[in-house]
């Protein structure tokens, strides 16, 4: 539970709860990263998969997507290799890109 959570829930609970006594642990620094690195986590997630929509929107416009279906592949199979493809570091630059997006 985040901390935030932790710190509230007992005057949460007061509130709607007539009767019921909640004790919980103060807060502390070490539950505050690990939740914000979670978040952090989660957020990047959907920040790639934000952006593999939008490869796959483009390409979709562009008449990529036809020929590539049209091909022995699944649906499943062109949408997950757009994803790692996000999630592989770039080789031949020897660093990370998570955008995938390459600059000549």
């Amino acid at each position: 539970m985040d901390p935030l959570s932790v710190r509230y829930m007992g005057e949460i609970i007061a509130r709607f709860a007539q009767g019921v006594t909640v004790v919980m642990p103060p807060p502390s620094r070490a539950q505050g990263v690990a939740q914000f690195l979670g978040d952090v986590v989660e957020i990047g997630l959907l920040v790639i998969i934000a952006i593999t929509m939008g490869s796959v929107a483009g390409e979709k416009v562009s008449g990529v997507t036809t020929f590539i279906v049209t091909k022995p592949v699944s649906r499943k199979a062109y949408v997950l290799s757009k994803f790692l493809v996000l999630l592989s570091p770039d080789r031949r630059r020897g660093r990370s890109n998570p955008a995938g997006i390459s600059v000549f």
